[in-house]
């Protein structure tokens, strides 16, 4: 059966209708979907930037006083910017739990900080820069607390960010002034006595 010129331009009425409907319903996420900010973020253990190890000459253990000369291995995450618009003020939070996924007790959800030492940054397209996650202590062996979680904030507040070496799971979630959602990542460290522990990406 042909259609006729009438049956045609109610056809193209309708289509345009429909168009026209799901442009104002979901025409900002389209848009933000083909040119906005995409944000990927991963742990590769073979990128010097993302794992190093550092001597620091006078650092401040939380409840255990300061010690000379610590050698500490650091766990950075590298977050870069695959989409078509700078990400604008970036902040990553951070919550902590214990292997057998119940909150961490002294902690609440945290700051992280870029190896900037700000909390917030712009990120440029194709750009990608690193966030510090974790550091553990190397040496000395004396140490009580050989994990650390890098926060940005610092000031006592009742918060635990230096801890025993034992295994955590890392809910590290990156917020930004243009992304419609969190980008929200898992993350689980399995220690090793006097070596770097492990980090990995795990699913919940």
């Amino acid at each position: 059966m042909e259609l006729s010129i009438s049956d045609w331009i109610q056809i193209s009425i309708s289509v345009s209708t429909f168009l026209a409907i799901v442009v104002a319903l979901f025409g900002e996420r389209i848009r933000w979907w083909l040119y906005g900010p995409s944000i990927c973020v991963k742990f590769d253990r073979k990128n010097e930037r993302c794992f190093r190890w550092a001597i620091v000459l006078n650092d401040q253990l939380q409840d255990q006083g300061v010690l000379n000369n610590v050698k500490r291995q650091y766990f950075r995450l590298r977050v870069n910017n695959c989409g078509f618009t700078t990400a604008r003020q970036i902040k990553a939070k951070v919550e902590l739990y214990f292997a057998d996924r119940n909150l961490a007790d002294r902690f609440e959800p945290s700051t992280l900080h870029w190896i900037s030492g700000l909390d917030a940054l712009d990120l440029a397209p194709k750009e990608d820069w690193y966030l510090d996650l974790l550091s553990q202590v190397i040496d000395p062996l004396s140490a009580k607390y050989k994990l650390r979680i890098e926060l940005a904030n610092k000031t006592p507040r009742g918060i635990a960010w230096d801890r025993y070496l034992e295994t955590y799971i890392l809910k590290v979630s990156l917020h930004a002034e243009n992304l419609p959602s969190p980008i929200i990542k898992f993350f689980r460290f399995n220690p090793v006595e006097g070596q770097p522990g492990h980090l990995e990406e795990i699913r919940l």
